[in-house]
């Protein structure tokens, strides 16, 4: 994993926009913004802020953009998220780069808590969260508003993880 750097933004809109990806986001992403590089300028900001962190995942062998993770703290609680290409689903990525960001956080001084969300029809996510070593902790109903602007609902898979008890 990397930090993401101003010619990564076209494989991350291209992945941003891929409607497989799309379906299971619950933020506003990419291929809402007119320049892709745009995001690229966010993330920099975020991490300049200690705001979020974005990290690119690569392939070992060939180095291409293969998803990204990404975790935003607020106070003693850090949320993550990730995605990866579709074509490159299953084979264990996610779960690599998710198991190493928690390794990561949990020896972050003063983060007491990991917390994820996933709509509850995306069961191969809730997965890898659960081989991450988060927990389920329940289901949210109508808790996560798609961010199509539609105003539509679903419900969301909540897991976490305590530190330092």
């Amino acid at each position: 994993m990397r930090a993401p750097c101003q010619s990564d933004a076209p494989a991350l809109y291209a992945l941003n926009s891929n409607p497989q990806v799309a379906r299971w986001q619950h933020w506003s992403s990419d291929r809402t913004t007119p320049q892709p590089g745009a995001t690229i300028r966010q993330y920099r900001a975020q991490w300049l802020q200690d705001k979020g962190y974005v990290w690119v995942i690569e392939s070992s062998g060939d180095k291409a953009l293969i998803g990204y993770i990404a975790s935003r703290r607020s106070a003693a609680t850090v949320d993550i998220g990730f995605v990866i290409d579709p074509p490159r689903w299953g084979r264990g990525f996610a779960t690599e780069a998710a198991s190493a960001l928690v390794d990561e956080l949990a020896r972050v001084h003063g983060l007491q808590r990991i917390v994820a969300i996933c709509d509850t029809n995306n069961k191969a996510s809730a997965r890898v969260l659960q081989k991450s070593g988060l927990t389920f902790r329940g289901v949210a109903k109508q808790y996560i508003q798609c961010p199509d602007h539609t105003g539509r609902r679903y419900d969301a898979s909540l897991f976490d993880l305590s530190l330092h008890e």
